[in-house]
């Protein structure tokens, strides 16, 4: 489903063109990755049209970024306050493993 390439938080000039989609990954690093070069990235990718999955805490990215605004949203509930301030609709999820998609553009579980 996803391009076979991937790329770092550490790359500076990444061309969204190059891209179909992009993936963030949850855990502890989006706190510290919520900021330029990456945000800038995925406003990008938004802007676009691009599709934006992400799992977890990677929720925080497309919060910070702007771009859940006025879409269904869950995340790991702690992270409900970021995109929730952010404009999202939150989707309480009924497990871990609850999806929610918005049409082909954001996806987040």
């Amino acid at each position: 489903m996803f391009a076979n390439k991937s790329i770092s938080s550490h790359q500076t000039s990444i061309d969204a063109a190059n891209y179909d989609r992009v993936m963030l990954l949850g855990g502890r690093a989006p706190e510290y990755l919520a900021h330029d070069p990456l945000v800038a990235l995925v406003i990008k990718f938004f802007s676009s049209g691009k599709t934006l999955a992400s799992i977890c805490l990677g929720q925080l990215i497309l919060a910070v970024a702007g771009v859940v605004k006025d879409h269904k949203f869950t995340a790991f509930s702690p992270a409900k306050p970021a995109p929730v301030v952010s404009g999202a609709h939150w989707v309480e999820p009924d497990t871990m493993a609850t999806t929610v998609v918005n049409g082909t553009q954001l996806i987040e579980t």
